[in-house]
């Protein structure tokens, strides 16, 4: 009975190991064709969508369960990536900074990144890239803090139809105090833009203003141009 049952394991684990070979040739298989792809940002794109149909294991429990599948991989998508940032790809850009680690590559590719942003026409395409600058220059991470300069990408990403930058710009302007800055964005913070009513975002700015400042935010949040209570209006590229 022993002897059966060492059989049977004996067997699972070959057609496992089959299994297992048949799986990393088609992963193999994946990798060459995004490799050989003349965009590297597209070929990245289409190995993550290959990767996951197969299955592989990727980020998400690489570290806790190391496979050779998904070593195999986190290589491949690295090599990628820094292929597509070479090459320029805002997408490539806009993803390095969205992590919290890769610190060396941030720091080669932020003049890149913020050169990229400043020269945008400010089309849809661009809202991501534009946010994200904002970002760099609200958090001061890789970039010198400059609220004025983080003001003006965020709005610049509105304008391009982000809808979480007038939520950026409310914590940008509440922080430094201008509170009729602050509620001309919350009051902007509609639909996507805030999880649940921007209620919440407006009522903490609206005790430090006055009855008639409050109307006149509310008239001002009406014209796409204005960026600040103080008249400074959004630049259309």
């Amino acid at each position: 009975m022993m002897n059966k049952t060492l059989t049977a394991l004996l067997m699972g684990s070959v057609l496992l190991c089959a299994g297992c070979d048949g799986s990393s040739q088609k992963l193999n298989d994946v990798i060459g064709q995004a490799q050989r792809t003349p965009d590297a940002w597209q070929g990245l794109q289409q190995l993550q969508k290959e990767a996951h149909a197969l299955d592989v294991r990727t980020f998400s429990n690489l570290f806790q369960d190391p496979v050779t599948e998904g070593k195999t991989y986190q290589d491949a998508y690295f090599g990628l990536l820094k292929k597509a940032l070479a090459q320029g790809r805002t997408p490539a850009l806009v993803s390095l900074f969205s992590r919290p680690n890769l610190s060396d590559l941030k720091q080669q590719y932020v003049g890149v990144l913020v050169s990229q942003a400043e020269h945008a026409a400010g089309d849809k395409q661009d809202a991501a890239l534009l946010s994200t600058a904002g970002d760099l220059f609200a958090q001061g991470n890789w970039a010198v803090t400059d609220s004025a300069r983080a003001a003006g990408y965020y709005a610049r990403a509105w304008l391009a139809g982000d809808k979480k930058a007038p939520r950026d710009l409310y914590n940008l302007f509440a922080a430094q105090r201008d509170y009729p800055s602050a509620y001309l964005w919350g009051i902007r913070c509609i639909g996507d833009c805030y999880y649940g009513t921007n209620q919440a975002l407006t009522t903490d700015v609206r005790s430090n203003l006055t009855p008639a400042q409050i109307v006149m935010v509310q008239r001002l949040a009406k014209d796409r141009r204005v960026i600040t209570v103080n008249g400074l209006g959004a630049k259309d590229k």
